[in-house]
């Protein structure tokens, strides 16, 4: 099948590694057999950074920023200078932003507590109903299947390691590298399949501990540890 990607990208800092692609086919090219029913249909690619700030990309004019290939993406797409996330908590922001409602509409108003009710729609139940398949990979307990999210997806990967010492909630999470692994190997087997994929990453949240090359300790000839607020 003949595709224009309109957007690639491959983001590799220290654990996390993401590759990014959102393809179209070209007009009047076939997929094969049910090629009508989706022709010109994008796929759909989402991905989302957990406690990421704006002012710390390059594409928001930080200067001190590494983050090349968030910048290439943005450089080459559209940047939204006026956008907020409803809430500033995982679970609730992320069923805003796959239902299009409102924490009061949908009913999640923390993380780890309560359920997505049976009223709202996700995106992935109206995109599973119009043929595409559908899978979503997350990184952290708080967007585990019991909390609801999971709605119209044929598969929802919430698989996480044992916590080790630190039994809250959010020692409960995958490095970012397992999740990319998990979606590309589920990518990979779409062949001419039109899928909607949610890939979530939680590598930038607390506890601050950065893998090499960007741990501070391995840049500080004159101290034998990093600062206590990258350890808290």
């Amino acid at each position: 099948m003949k595709q224009r990607c309109n957007l690639r990208a491959i983001l590799i800092t220290g654990a996390l590694a993401v590759a990014l692609a959102g393809c179209r086919d070209k007009p009047g090219t076939s997929s094969g057999p049910g090629a009508s029913a989706t022709s010109g249909r994008p796929n759909v690619l989402l991905i989302t950074l957990d406690t990421t700030r704006a002012d710390r990309l390059g594409c928001y004019r930080y200067a001190k920023a590494r983050t090349p290939a968030i910048d290439s993406l943005a450089a080459g797409g559209m940047r939204f200078d006026n956008a907020f996330s409803h809430v500033p908590l995982t679970l609730p922001s992320h069923a805003s932003l796959l239902t299009g409602m409102l924490p009061p509409e949908h009913g999640l108003h923390d993380n780890a507590r309560g359920k997505l009710g049976p009223e709202p729609v996700c995106l992935a139940e109206i995109l599973r109903g119009r043929g595409y398949k559908t899978a979503a990979f997350v990184a952290s307990f708080v967007l585990a299947k019991q909390f609801g999210l999971e709605r119209g997806f044929d598969v929802y990967d919430d698989r996480m390691p044992a916590a080790k010492g630190d039994h809250s909630i959010y020692a409960y999470t995958q490095p970012g590298n397992v999740v990319a692994d998990r979606a590309l190997e589920w990518l990979a087997a779409r062949g001419d399949e039109r899928f909607f994929c949610w890939v979530h990453f939680f590598d930038p949240h607390a506890p601050y501990t950065p893998p090499e090359p960007f741990d501070r300790a391995s840049r500080m000839a004159t101290t034998a540890r990093s600062p206590s607020w990258t350890r808290r």
